[in-house]
């Protein structure tokens, strides 16, 4: 699969927000243009999802790690989700956990499944 660079990820973001309606100020950073075009592609776009699994630490906060196979890598530690709001519902549950845009612009909704548990398994 063909590699998509940082560079080409941020142009690819603006490019399709600015297809959609996004208008941006010149004489902002492109960092802060990439932000914004970011969050504008959230409001304004249907999102796929995809599973990816938020994995305890052991007492020492959580981790996420998700890559979309083309070269945007995204993760994070902490307080992600609190585990026991979701632990009685059924396996299959969804509960999504971070929104982040890929490497060609898509919105991306993360998800992890409650599975099994003592509560819900049958």
């Amino acid at each position: 699969m063909k590699q998509i660079t940082s560079n080409q990820r941020t142009i690819n973001i603006i490019s399709k927000a600015v297809a959609l309606g996004y208008r941006f100020f010149e004489s902002e950073t492109i960092e802060d243009t990439r932000i914004e075009a970011e969050q504008y592609l959230i409001d304004n776009t249907d999102a796929i999802e995809d599973q990816c699994e938020v994995v305890s630490l052991g007492g020492h906060g959580q981790r996420v790690d998700w890559s979309d196979g083309k070269g945007y890598d995204f993760w994070q530690q902490g307080e992600i989700v609190d585990f026991a709001r979701h632990w009685h519902k059924e396996p299959e549950h969804k509960v999504y956990h971070n929104t982040v845009i890929d490497s060609e612009g898509q919105v991306v909704n993360l998800f992890y499944y409650v599975g099994q548990t003592d509560f819900n398994r049958g």
